[in-house]
C-alpha cells in the first residue's frame, strides 16, 4: 500500500511539472525571472522530496527485509522444533520396543517351557508303560530223562541216560521219538495214539530173542497200563525202556 501512495504522488509531481514546463515565457520577463526562481526552488522540493521518497522506500525495504527474516527465522525456529521433536518420539519408540521384545521373550520362555514338558511326559511315558507291563519271567525249561537198554543181546545199552526238553501233553511216544530221531537211532512203530505199539529200536525187534520177548517200557519205575501213544508224562519224570526176551517173567 505505501509502495501505491508513493507512486501516486510521483505521478501527480511529474503531471505537475510537466504542466509548468510546457507554458511558453519570454526570456529576460519578470515572468520568465519568476518562473526560474519557481524552478530552482521547485527543483530543490523535488529533490528533498525524491530524498524522502527513496529514504521512506529504504525504510519500507528494510522492514520488509525485516519481515521476511523474521519468518525466515520463523520457519527455522519452527524447523528446528520439528527436528528437536523427533528424537524423542525415537527415543519413545526406542522405549516402547523393549516392552515388546521383552512381551515375545517371556511368550518364547512359556512355549520352551511347554515343549520341555511335552519332552518330558514323552520320555516318561515309556517308562510308565514298561511299570505297567513287566517282563514276564522266564520259565525254568521242562525236561525229562529217558533211557533205552537191551541186557543179553548184542547192543545192551542204545541210549544212556539222557535229559529231553517237553512240553505240556508230551506224551512217552512223543519224547521217545523226539531222542531217537535226534541221536539217529533206529525205531519202528505201528499204529498211532492208543493203538501205537513200537517193534523194534536200535534194530533189535521183538521176538527176536523168542516168542515172548519184546520192548516194555516204565515211567518212574512203574509199568504203564495203555499205550505210550496216549501216556503223558511231568517235568522231572524217568522214562525207561527195556527190551526183555520173556515178558512173562
Amino acid at each position: 500500500m505505501k509502495r501505491v501512495l508513493i507512486s501516486m504522488i510521483m505521478l501527480t509531481l511529474f503531471l505537475v511539472v510537466g504542466c509548468a514546463k510546457d507554458q511558453v515565457v519570454e526570456p529576460g520577463s519578470e515572468a520568465a525571472q519568476k518562473l526560474s526562481g519557481e524552478l530552482t526552488a521547485h527543483d530543490v522540493t523535488m529533490e528533498h522530496k525524491t530524498y524522502e521518497r527513496k529514504k521512506i522506500e529504504e525504510e519500507l525495504e528494510s522492514t520488509e527485509e525485516d519481515k521476511s527474516e523474521n519468518k525466515s527465522t520463523s520457519t527455522e525456529n519452527e524447523k528446528e522444533e520439528s527436528i528437536s521433536n523427533q528424537p524423542n518420539e525415537q527415543v519413545n519408540t526406542n522405549t516402547e520396543a523393549p516392552k515388546i521384545s521383552v512381551e515375545e521373550n517371556k511368550e518364547n520362555n512359556e512355549k520352551s517351557k511347554e515343549n520341555k514338558a511335552t519332552t518330558s511326559e514323552n520320555k516318561e511315558q515309556p517308562s510308565t508303560t514298561k511299570q505297567d507291563q513287566p517282563k514276564e519271567p522266564t520259565k525254568p525249561k521242562q525236561t525229562v530223562t529217558i533211557t533205552i537198554v537191551a541186557p543179553g543181546t548184542n547192543n545192551e545199552t542204545i541210549l544212556p541216560t539222557t535229559t529231553v526238553e517237553m512240553n505240556d501233553g508230551d506224551t512217552v511216544l512223543d519224547i521217545t521219538q523226539k531222542i531217537v530221531k535226534a541221536k539217529e537211532i533206529q525205531m519202528s512203530v505201528s499204529g498211532a495214539n492208543a493203538t501205537a505199539y513200537v517193534k523194534s529200536i536200535g534194530n533189535i525187534e521183538e521176538m527176536q530173542y523168542g516168542a515172548f520177548s519184546g520192548w516194555e517200557v516204565f515211567v518212574d519205575g512203574q509199568g504203564i497200563d495203555r499205550s505210550t501213544g496216549v501216556y503223558g508224562v511231568k517235568a522231572g519224570q524217568a522214562i525207561k525202556w527195556r527190551y526183555t526176551k520173556n515178558y512173562m517173567e
